[in-house]
């Protein structure tokens, strides 16, 4: 179960998470987090299980989004996916200034963007639209989305 609870007047939320019917059940509260936009449910990895990734949207002009995620471990427990940061200086991310839009396609997560060249305005982007792939692994201690590709197009 996902809830959210949004403050009249404020700008953050607060998301309270709950798993339900699993051998180790999962209860989580995430404070001050950014409204949630849309949950995308998708077996990224293939192996009959799904994940939830909640896709969060901050208020004002750039739109930045984040995920929160979660994965199944067959059906048993239920444990949070690492979505990478956006570090400063990554050429993935060289023009970015938010308005994400986050979709499932063929296994995969994809993060679509506007690119800002640097004479833009932030209503106003000339350089196209970048989107970027990430799929699911299984890590040493968690699960991990990783970004495997991008591209740029008009």
């Amino acid at each position: 179960m996902i809830q959210e609870s949004h403050p009249v007047g404020q700008s953050l939320s607060k998301i309270s998470i709950e798993s339900k019917g699993f051998e180790h059940n999962f209860s989580e509260i995430f404070s001050d987090q950014d409204p949630i936009s849309s949950v995308l449910v998708a077996d990224l990895d293939g192996n009959g299980f799904d994940e939830f990734y909640i896709v969060t949207v901050s208020s004002g002009s750039g739109s930045y989004a984040a995920v929160l995620a979660l994965a199944s471990n067959r059906d048993k427990s239920v444990s949070m996916i690492q979505f990478p940061e956006i570090r400063e200086g990554d050429e993935v991310f060289a023009g970015y200034m938010g308005h994400d839009m986050f979709t499932i396609s063929d296994g995969t997560l994809l993060r679509s963007f506007p690119i800002y060249r640097p004479s833009d305005t932030n209503n106003d982007p000339t350089g196209g639209t970048r989107r970027v792939r990430y799929c699911l692994f299984a890590g040493e201690t968690a699960w991990q989305l990783r970004i495997v590709g991008w591209e740029d197009y008009r």
